[in-house]
């Protein structure tokens, strides 16, 4: 989590590392008075006639430290380069730890493409300053760390809606590239400014784009930092007025409405056990092999039934007169036939309700069906 902006890090660098000396002047300071206390209490106890062979040692002062800060890493990135090095020097290079300490810290420190830099024979001798002399000549690349912060500048990514979370982006990229070249010793005047202020605002949507124009009067040369300043409360703007036209129903924010959605996915999704109607056993009703052998032996017992009805029985032969008397009058008539079939067992079909999120938001209760013959519903 960062409590610094990276506009004041550079102060609150510069005032942390005043105090870092500060304290260890101090502390070297009351050491120095420490021994001289103690060593004049020591000649104070030695005969005068042997004072002149008295030799009051000298040892210089070590003062060990720990860090009271996080490490810096460093990602094998050019344009990390810069920066890692001077938060490094600070925090570190400029402690009274050993070499070794110092070296171990450094390897610590390196990620990405530039971790395992440091040679096994560097560590072992606890050779600080030629693994630094590795990074400086391997990293120390000022313009190829200048480059990389013009193609960024170059290739912003234009907004595709007014949206304070795209604006806020485009913001955050081009300060970081421009605070960049400003450390790399780059002026950021004249040309370099209005360059910078032209493939800002042709990164802004076409709503920001006029409202910020609306605010440089004709003829008048646009600002970085007050563009910079007016798109940053933009932002804050945007922010606001989306929060605001989101309806009621959703102001217990967006997460009852996923947490009802996955609900209703796990219910769905729940697998139902699947029994036969004609044996009782855990299959379809199609797939049974006993349905199978009715079903079969049905369609055999009408279709046998059709083809007798439907073939003429023998007459008695009969007087002409006598056939012709009890012949009775054509009339047109149809006949409908069923057959009674074993009957079926009632069918249960699973349903079960659930809560449907509408167009306001708001839930309604619902019937669904449960396929069991499908691997999802």
């Amino acid at each position: 989590m960062t409590l610094v902006s990276d506009d004041d890090r550079e102060s609150h660098d510069e005032h942390y590392e005043t105090f870092d000396n500060l304290y260890d002047e101090v502390s070297i300071l009351l050491e120095e008075q420490i021994a001289r206390i103690n060593c004049g209490s020591l000649v104070a106890n030695v005969n005068a006639s042997q004072l002149h062979a008295v030799a009051v040692p000298q040892a210089p002062v070590v003062v060990q430290q720990s860090l009271r800060m996080p490490i810096p890493t460093f990602d094998g990135r050019y344009e990390s380069w810069p920066k890692f090095r001077a938060m490094f020097k600070n925090l570190v290079d400029k402690t009274l730890d050993p070499p070794a300490v110092k070296l171990y810290h450094l390897d610590k420190s390196l990620l990405g493409d530039a971790a395992g830099l440091i040679d096994a024979k560097t560590i072992n001798e606890g050779n600080y300053a030629h693994a630094w002399k590795m990074l400086e000549e391997r990293y120390e690349n000022k313009r190829h760390s200048i480059d990389t912060h013009i193609y960024g500048l170059l290739n912003l990514k234009r907004m595709s809606k007014e949206n304070h979370s795209e604006l806020r982006h485009l913001v955050d990229e081009c300060s970081r590239h421009v605070e960049s070249l400003k450390f790399l010793q780059q002026e950021f005047t004249g040309v370099s400014e209005q360059i910078v202020v032209h493939l800002l605002a042709n990164s802004l949507d076409k709503e920001t784009r006029r409202r910020w124009e609306s605010t440089i009067a004709h003829g008048q040369l646009p600002n970085y930092d007050d563009t910079l300043k007016f798109l940053k409360d933009q932002c804050f703007v945007l922010e606001r007025c989306e929060v605001s036209k989101l309806p009621p129903s959703q102001a217990k924010t967006l997460a009852p409405a996923k947490l009802n959605h996955q609900k209703s996915l796990a219910l769905t999704s729940s697998e139902v056990e699947v029994k036969c109607d004609f044996c009782g056993k855990g299959h379809p009703n199609f797939t049974c092999s006993e349905f199978v052998t009715f079903r079969t032996a049905t369609i055999k017992e009408e279709e046998q039934r059709s083809a007798n009805e439907q073939e003429p029985s023998p007459k008695p032969e009969l007087p002409a007169q006598q056939e012709k008397e009890q012949q009775p009058p054509q009339v047109t008539s149809a006949t409908c036939s069923s057959v009674k079939t074993r009957p079926l067992q009632q069918v249960l079909l699973l349903i079960a309700v659930v809560d449907v999120i509408d167009k306001n938001n708001n839930p309604r209760p619902c019937r669904v069906l449960l396929d069991s013959a499908s691997q999802a519903n």
